[in-house]
């Protein structure tokens, strides 16, 4: 089977094209995506395609990039095809939105290409780019690097929707039945030249490192390699695909009105499915999926086997709840507002870093840990019966855990790391023997360095050599 016919055949065989389709292809002029307007050319007449070719100008080459600009744009008078040209400052962007420069490109591309179906296509139609069997594998292992699951391991997808501002696109690849090497072979036996993007050969990106470093060495090992991994691939999103689709099973099943999950339809489901259980779940209950990390789902999962625990705690204010045989997602507002105080057990959390704020929902009080400087280390919020914080050194902690007291709880009470028993300090501060089990403690690792209301500890009090501390606030719900 020669070149086109491979991928004909694969366009055929993953449905990724119908008669009459309206088809917006990315184009750079580079090798892949040049390779990738010439064989949908052959297909319009054959399958009534209405075409258009967009190009981004990055605004990163200077004059290189006007000149892949005017390339692509040529090759469309050529071939008479519509052309939608972009031109965006992404260093610039990149600056204002606080995202890398990779990331902010890929925003920009999805942005050009929805917004040329908008104005072309009545917003009707698909989006055909030109990754490649080496693109998908370099996908695969950066997201080996990253860490990932096995949707991750799929890499690319042949189609796929993706979420844009005001909407989503219908996304194709045609092309990842093929690799570089054989594109390039292809484009020169046709007569045809492409442009060369001088950033793909530096290694300044991750991407780029893997591609000259770490691909060869797989290839030197077995000349296989990027077939195989394009192989695992497959068979990783095949599996990922089925998973999802029993767990959407699974949910349905398990769910009462309330889209709340009964827990013990849980305990003994395949870890596997579980997790893309709870992924799922949370994701649809919080409209969103960035932080649902498997650190979360195994929070979760301890929650629904122990015989204590009440909460496992999410970013955002939000807290997955366990109650009457059911677990569910609440809002920490929600929480405040219904004076739910059940005992959640213990809840942990890494440190903030420089610049972050961390919040945990515990025993009737919302906490807030965030990093300050010596300058300004003093909390914004007035003092008040409801209100308590401490300064702490940065330094000192490790990982924050909170918790209520247990017996032969002892707390270091001065520098010289004196203890005393936790329940002779509560006498001590006049605390009556019904309130003392409902004090909140506040741990880094195994050492109490806060009874909050009550005493924080002088081993952990800030030093003159700090130069950020720890702020820790805790407000009590009225």
């Amino acid at each position: 089977m020669n070149f086109t016919d491979t991928i004909r055949a694969y366009i055929t065989s993953e449905a990724l094209l119908e008669k009459g389709d309206a088809v917006v292809a990315g184009v750079s002029g580079g090798a892949d995506s040049l390779c990738l307007f010439l064989l949908l050319m052959r297909l319009k007449t054959e399958l009534d395609l209405r075409l258009a070719v967009v190009h981004v100008n990055h605004c990163i080459r200077g004059s290189l990039a006007d000149e892949d600009e005017a390339f692509v744009r040529g090759l469309c008078d050529r071939f008479g095809v519509m052309y939608y040209g972009v031109s965006e400052d992404v260093p610039a962007l990149a600056a204002k939105w606080k995202t890398g420069s990779e990331e902010t490109g890929r925003i920009v591309r999805q942005r050009a290409y929805a917004g040329c179906l908008r104005k072309l296509f009545d917003g009707k139609g698909k989006v055909a780019l030109a990754h490649h069997r080496d693109d998908l594998a370099e996908t695969v292992l950066l997201s080996m690097i990253r860490g990932t699951g096995i949707k991750g391991m799929g890499g690319i997808s042949p189609k796929a929707r993706i979420a844009v501002e005001n909407g989503t696109i219908d996304v194709i690849h045609p092309l990842l039945c093929v690799g570089r090497a054989e594109i390039e072979d292809w484009l020169s036996r046709q007569g045809e030249t492409w442009r060369n993007d001088h950033t793909n050969e530096e290694d300044a990106y991750t991407r780029n490192r893997i591609r000259h470093n770490i691909i060869p060495a797989l290839k030197a090992e077995n000349p296989g390699a990027v077939e195989h991994i394009a192989n695992l691939a497959a068979i990783a999103s095949i599996t990922s695909d089925y998973i999802e689709r029993q767990a959407d099973k699974a949910i349905s099943e398990l769910s009462d009105n309330n889209n709340r999950l009964k827990i013990s339809g849980l305990i003994n489901v395949h870890p596997a499915l579980f997790g893309e259980i709870m992924r799922r779940w949370l994701a649809d209950r919080v409209k969103r999926d960035t932080f649902i990390s498997s650190e979360r789902i195994e929070a979760v999962k301890k929650l629904i086997l122990s015989p204590h625990g009440h909460y496992a705690q999410l970013p955002d204010g939000y807290i997955v709840e366990k109650c009457g045989g059911y677990i569910d997602v609440i809002r920490a507002a929600d929480e405040a507002k219904d004076h739910k105080q059940p005992d959640p057990g213990v809840i942990c959390c890494k440190k903030p870093l420089h610049g972050e704020e961390k919040k945990l929902i515990f025993a009737g009080y919302e906490f807030t840990f965030s990093v300050r400087t010596r300058q300004n280390m003093l909390p914004e919020a007035p003092a008040d019966e409801n209100f308590f914080y401490i300064l702490t050194s940065y330094d000192r902690i490790a990982d924050i855990c909170l918790r209520f007291p247990l017996p032969g709880d002892r707390m270091v009470i001065s520098g010289r790391g004196e203890h005393k028993k936790l329940s002779r300090i509560f006498i001590d501060a006049g605390i009556p023997v019904r309130q003392r089990k409902d004090v909140p403690l506040v741990l880094s690792g195994r050492d109490i360095f806060w009874a909050v209301g009550v005493r924080d500890c002088p081993a952990f009090f800030v030093r003159e050599s700090d130069e950020v501390v720890l702020l820790c606030q805790a407000r009590r719900f009225t």
